[in-house]
């Protein structure tokens, strides 16, 4: 069982690595290199602001706590 099981991963990461060579997913190394070094983290200016839905559920979150203290 558990050689069978070897055998199928090791299929299947070898055929997402072909997959990945064939699709490109490799060319451009010197890209990649530097890429983690550009993403750069926002100022508090550029986030998005809250969605309305996440106010509903932040509001229900502060009734849930008030309850609790009530009782």
């Amino acid at each position: 069982m558990w050689i069978g099981f070897l055998l199928l991963m090791s299929t299947a990461l070898g055929a997402v690595f072909v997959w990945a060579i064939r699709s490109g997913q490799f060319s451009n190394q010197q890209r990649a290199r530097y890429l983690a070094l550009e993403a750069a983290i926002p100022d508090e200016e550029q986030l998005p602001e809250v969605t309305p839905k996440a106010k509903r559920k932040e509001a229900g979150r502060k009734e849930c706590g008030k309850r609790r203290d009530q009782s």
